[in-house]
Protein backbone atom coordinates (compact mmCIF):
# COMPACT_ATOMS: atom_id res chain seq x y z
CA UNK A 1 0.00 0.00 0.00
CA UNK A 2 0.98 3.78 -1.00
CA UNK A 3 2.43 6.07 2.12
CA UNK A 4 0.15 8.78 2.25
CA UNK A 5 0.78 11.66 3.83
CA UNK A 6 -0.76 11.03 7.59
CA UNK A 7 -4.09 9.17 8.24
CA UNK A 8 -7.18 11.47 7.51
CA UNK A 9 -5.40 13.90 6.00
CA UNK A 10 -5.03 14.68 1.95
CA UNK A 11 -3.85 11.74 -0.04
CA UNK A 12 -1.64 12.74 -2.83
CA UNK A 13 -2.21 8.58 -4.49
CA UNK A 14 -4.52 5.88 -4.41
CA UNK A 15 -4.21 2.22 -5.90
CA UNK A 16 -6.43 0.23 -7.35
CA UNK A 17 -6.04 -3.61 -6.87
CA UNK A 18 -7.22 -6.36 -5.80
CA UNK A 19 -8.78 -8.99 -8.17
CA UNK A 20 -7.70 -6.84 -11.13
CA UNK A 21 -5.03 -8.14 -13.91
CA UNK A 22 -3.17 -4.77 -13.86
CA UNK A 23 -3.28 -2.68 -10.72
CA UNK A 24 -1.83 0.63 -10.39
CA UNK A 25 -0.86 3.48 -8.21
CA UNK A 26 -2.64 6.42 -9.55
CA UNK A 27 -1.39 10.19 -8.81
CA UNK A 28 -2.94 13.64 -10.40
CA UNK A 29 -0.60 13.32 -13.92
CA UNK A 30 -2.07 10.09 -14.40
CA UNK A 31 -5.58 11.17 -14.23
CA UNK A 32 -5.38 13.89 -16.06
CA UNK A 33 -3.57 12.99 -18.95
CA UNK A 34 -5.49 9.67 -19.04
CA UNK A 35 -6.78 8.22 -22.49
CA UNK A 36 -10.22 7.21 -21.08
CA UNK A 37 -12.54 10.54 -21.51
CA UNK A 38 -13.63 12.81 -18.82
CA UNK A 39 -16.70 13.01 -17.33
CA UNK A 40 -18.73 16.05 -15.58
CA UNK A 41 -21.31 16.15 -13.19
CA UNK A 42 -23.55 18.23 -10.77
CA UNK A 43 -23.92 16.81 -7.45
CA UNK A 44 -26.01 18.18 -4.42
CA UNK A 45 -26.73 16.38 -1.30
CA UNK A 46 -27.31 17.18 2.14
CA UNK A 47 -24.64 16.96 5.04
CA UNK A 48 -24.63 16.50 8.68
CA UNK A 49 -24.19 20.37 8.63
CA UNK A 50 -26.33 21.13 5.52
CA UNK A 51 -25.72 20.29 2.10
CA UNK A 52 -22.55 20.39 -0.43
CA UNK A 53 -22.90 20.89 -4.06
CA UNK A 54 -20.82 21.42 -7.39
CA UNK A 55 -19.80 20.69 -10.75
CA UNK A 56 -17.63 17.44 -10.62
CA UNK A 57 -15.04 16.41 -13.18
CA UNK A 58 -13.23 12.88 -13.02
CA UNK A 59 -12.65 9.70 -14.94
CA UNK A 60 -15.80 7.26 -14.44
CA UNK A 61 -15.14 4.14 -12.12
CA UNK A 62 -16.42 1.99 -13.86
CA UNK A 63 -13.46 2.77 -17.00
CA UNK A 64 -10.75 2.43 -14.44
CA UNK A 65 -11.85 -0.74 -13.59
CA UNK A 66 -12.26 -1.93 -17.01
CA UNK A 67 -8.42 -0.15 -17.99
CA UNK A 68 -7.31 -2.53 -14.96
CA UNK A 69 -9.01 -5.01 -16.17
CA UNK A 70 -11.20 -7.16 -13.79
CA UNK A 71 -10.35 -11.11 -13.32
CA UNK A 72 -13.55 -13.02 -13.59
CA UNK A 73 -13.93 -16.53 -13.91
CA UNK A 74 -15.16 -17.66 -17.24
CA UNK A 75 -16.28 -21.28 -15.49
CA UNK A 76 -18.65 -18.99 -13.28
CA UNK A 77 -21.86 -17.60 -14.48
CA UNK A 78 -21.98 -13.74 -14.30
CA UNK A 79 -19.13 -13.96 -12.67
CA UNK A 80 -18.64 -9.90 -12.63
CA UNK A 81 -21.97 -9.54 -10.89
CA UNK A 82 -20.32 -11.17 -7.97
CA UNK A 83 -17.76 -9.14 -7.50
CA UNK A 84 -17.24 -6.01 -5.04
CA UNK A 85 -15.42 -2.98 -5.17
CA UNK A 86 -14.35 -1.40 -1.64
CA UNK A 87 -13.29 2.36 -1.58
CA UNK A 88 -11.40 3.70 0.98
CA UNK A 89 -10.38 7.15 2.06
CA UNK A 90 -7.48 8.32 4.15
CA UNK A 91 -9.64 8.70 7.47
CA UNK A 92 -10.23 4.65 6.81
CA UNK A 93 -13.79 5.11 5.84
CA UNK A 94 -14.44 2.29 3.48
CA UNK A 95 -18.05 2.17 1.12
CA UNK A 96 -19.04 -0.76 -1.13
CA UNK A 97 -20.44 -1.21 -4.62
CA UNK A 98 -21.44 -3.73 -6.45
CA UNK A 99 -20.38 -4.08 -9.85
CA UNK A 100 -22.91 -5.08 -11.33
CA UNK A 101 -24.52 -1.16 -10.14
CA UNK A 102 -21.71 -0.10 -12.02
CA UNK A 103 -21.35 -2.00 -15.37
CA UNK A 104 -23.54 -0.09 -18.18
CA UNK A 105 -25.14 -2.87 -19.41
CA UNK A 106 -26.44 -4.08 -15.87
CA UNK A 107 -27.00 -1.49 -13.54
CA UNK A 108 -24.80 1.60 -14.44
CA UNK A 109 -27.22 4.08 -14.04
CA UNK A 110 -25.35 5.42 -11.33
CA UNK A 111 -22.22 7.76 -12.99
CA UNK A 112 -19.93 7.00 -9.94
CA UNK A 113 -16.59 9.17 -10.75
CA UNK A 114 -13.39 9.16 -9.57
CA UNK A 115 -13.55 12.97 -9.36
CA UNK A 116 -9.92 15.07 -9.38
CA UNK A 117 -12.07 18.83 -10.08
CA UNK A 118 -14.84 20.74 -8.61
CA UNK A 119 -16.09 23.60 -10.14
CA UNK A 120 -13.46 23.91 -12.85
CA UNK A 121 -10.53 23.84 -10.42
CA UNK A 122 -8.31 21.02 -8.48
CA UNK A 123 -9.70 19.51 -5.46
CA UNK A 124 -8.37 20.90 -2.24
CA UNK A 125 -6.57 19.74 0.71
CA UNK A 126 -9.93 18.71 2.34
CA UNK A 127 -10.70 16.59 -0.36
CA UNK A 128 -8.13 15.10 -1.65
CA UNK A 129 -6.12 14.75 -4.63
CA UNK A 130 -9.20 12.31 -5.99
CA UNK A 131 -12.78 11.41 -4.43
CA UNK A 132 -15.33 9.25 -5.41
CA UNK A 133 -19.12 11.56 -6.04
CA UNK A 134 -21.87 9.54 -6.69
CA UNK A 135 -24.86 11.47 -7.80
CA UNK A 136 -27.28 8.64 -7.80
CA UNK A 137 -27.37 8.49 -3.91
CA UNK A 138 -29.39 10.97 -2.24
CA UNK A 139 -27.30 11.56 0.29
CA UNK A 140 -23.23 11.69 0.91
CA UNK A 141 -22.42 8.63 2.79
CA UNK A 142 -20.62 6.95 -0.41
CA UNK A 143 -18.56 10.09 -1.32
CA UNK A 144 -15.57 8.89 -0.08
CA UNK A 145 -13.00 11.98 0.14
CA UNK A 146 -8.88 11.35 -0.04
CA UNK A 147 -9.07 8.14 -1.85
CA UNK A 148 -6.43 5.85 -1.07
CA UNK A 149 -7.64 2.78 -2.25
CA UNK A 150 -10.10 0.86 -4.89
CA UNK A 151 -9.93 -2.74 -4.06
CA UNK A 152 -11.29 -5.05 -6.35
CA UNK A 153 -13.47 -8.18 -4.19
CA UNK A 154 -14.70 -11.78 -4.89
CA UNK A 155 -16.96 -13.12 -1.58
CA UNK A 156 -15.67 -16.24 -0.34
CA UNK A 157 -17.55 -19.31 -1.60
Amino acid sequence: MPKHECLGGYSSTFQLDGEVNHPKIYALQDLLIRPLKWTRVKDFFPTGSGSDSGTFTGILLWDLLQEAGVIVDPNRHNDLSRKSVLITGSDNSEQLYSLGELEPRLGGSHRVIVAFMRDRALLGEGEGMARIINPGDKAGARRVFNLTRIGVLTPPM
